[in-house]
């Protein structure tokens, strides 16, 4: 369900962006009320005139996690020359105490081609203006903890891992502070050696080296960590990870790359990977990226950069960071409902519903039926699949329902609006009698993002769909379990969806959601 390229000026994404500029890794910081957003950014593809702060650090702020307001960049890379810091700086994090914040970066440089990474720090006491720190960098990779003297050797260059850091306070030691960032120990070859390496400071300024938090040999690549504590006590751990480094990463289901998570019963670590229940989001290709959390109104969220294409990169809502027993997941946020909108229809003045026969050249495959009744939708067939749709079409919207099934599978479809009905397959979302979901395009199911539900095993399920084009999020029981990008820009019929059996769509609502 990859987006088609077209041109970008013709796409006015509802979620947060820069202004001509490609966003991707972020991390936050609350203070007074306001989030704070940091963010890796670059000109936009084909801008004849960047703006001079395009590969600075960007910066928004917002008062929901909602609406977000694009501030001035900060930290631009250093002249061309200065030794260790005139390149594009990259992913970070941002603290704050006794009145002052401490951002750390990763440093990189033009004498190496940018290969050997360290972290940088800019202080500032009011979040806008930051100066960089004299001293820096303040954290380098050592042996035997990280890959310095050996480094591994990528498109025929060596690089050394120092990335991506994230520091909490560490609840052991007052005055303390703990730092995890994306590193490598050398082995002989280089699927064996991620790990997210450990620090230690008492000033946040001079840091020392622990033993590696994580260690998981299975993934060749551990990004943009983030650790946190939650109410069941344990630590947890969430790193950035996927085909694209270098090997087959062990996931549950049919995807490519994603974000994992690990549990510990200390901030040390050690953090261990739960198999079959790993996966916090993932997908293919479009899947959202860079996972980073932050409390706000005294909850944990998680955001994402969702990837769509080059230029594309948006800012994804918050997500409510949540527990089923230890096992961790995302569920749907209500700051999501502060979006303007408007409600089009629920269960007590539903559209008519008709069936719609899918062909695929000669091929006619068998009608079922659709009904409406009592404020439900009623889909039955037999032995194949089929789709009912509704005379609503929608642009940004979100739909809820209640499912019951007796069935092989069921859920939403959206049929793009065009002018012939040549190639013009629904797209649909669902969970099967496995308890699988997943996201494809009919008649083929080609391409099929899939993932497995682990919640409570029932026969009813509440299933969600938020459209805020071109991305798309589907949640069941309000967890978070598929999210891409659409195949089309442009209005979609809303539908409903039934395989080999029957369902029952009850309690049905849909709003449409309004751009500012």
């Amino acid at each position: 369900m990859t987006v088609l390229a077209q041109s970008i000026s013709t796409i006015k994404p509802l979620d947060y962006r820069p202004i001509n500029r490609v966003m991707w890794d972020t991390w936050y910081l609350v203070h007074d009320g306001i989030a704070h957003a940091f963010y890796l950014q670059k000109p936009l593809p084909g801008a004849t005139s960047p703006h001079p702060n395009a590969c600075a650090l960007g910066h928004a702020t917002s008062t929901d996690m909602i609406h977000w307001q694009e501030q001035e960049s900060i930290l631009s890379p250093n002249p061309p020359g200065t030794p260790m810091d005139d390149l594009l700086p990259f992913t970070g994090c941002t603290v704050e105490h006794a009145g002052r914040f401490y951002l750390y970066y990763t440093m990189r440089s033009s004498a190496d081609d940018g290969r050997i990474q360290r972290t940088g720090l800019a202080i500032s006491d009011d979040l806008y203006y930051w100066r960089r720190f004299d001293g820096n960098p303040v954290i380098e990779p050592v042996a035997p903890y990280c890959s310095h003297d050996k480094p591994f050797v990528s498109g025929g260059l060596p690089i050394v891992d120092c990335r991506d850091i994230v520091v909490i306070p560490d609840p052991d030691r007052k005055g303390s502070w703990l730092g995890y960032y994306a590193a490598r120990v050398h082995t002989p070859e280089m699927i064996d050696g991620a790990v997210v390496a450990l620090v230690r400071s008492n000033d946040l300024i001079h840091w020392e080296h622990l033993p590696p938090a994580m260690s998981e040999p299975r993934f060749s690549v551990l990004e943009v960590p983030e650790v946190f504590q939650m109410h069941n006590g344990k630590w947890y751990m969430t790193c950035l990870t996927g085909h694209g480094y270098g090997n087959r990463c062990p996931y549950a289901n049919a995807v490519t790359e994603g974000t994992i998570w690990a549990v510990s019963d200390h901030p040390h670590g050690p953090f261990q990977v739960i198999d079959a229940q790993h996966e916090l989001i993932s997908g293919l290709a479009d899947c959202g990226y860079s996972c980073r959390t932050v409390v706000f109104d005294n909850q944990r969220l998680m955001l994402y950069t969702q990837n769509v294409f080059d230029g594309m990169e948006t800012l994804s809502p918050p997500m409510r960071v949540d527990l089923d027993g230890d096992r961790l997941f995302l569920g749907y946020s209500p700051l999501q409902d502060k979006r303007p909108g408007r409600q089009l229809w629920d269960s007590s003045d539903l559209p008519s519903i008709t069936v719609h026969v899918p062909t695929q050249w000669h091929w006619c495959f068998t009608p079922g039926s659709w009904e409406m009744k009592q404020g439900q939708y009623h889909g039955q067939c037999q032995s194949a699949y089929q789709v009912g749709l509704t005379n609503q079409f929608l642009n940004h919207f979100q739909i809820t329902a209640n499912v019951q099934m007796s069935c092989k599978a069921a859920g939403i479809a959206l049929r793009p609006q065009a002018q012939s009905d040549i190639n013009n397959y629904p797209l649909v979302w669902g969970i099967d009698s496995d308890r699988r979901c997943f996201a494809s395009k009919l008649p083929k199911f080609h391409p099929a993002v899939i993932r497995q539900y682990l919640g409570e095993t029932c026969d009813l399920f509440s299933i969600r769909l938020v459209v805020r084009q071109p991305r798309y999020e589907f949640y069941v029981n309000d967890e978070l379990m598929l999210q891409g990008s659409m195949d089309m820009i442009q209005k979609q019929q809303l539908g409903f969806w039934v395989e080999s059996g029957n369902v029952t769509f009850s309690n049905v609502i849909c709003s449409e959601i309004l751009s500012v």
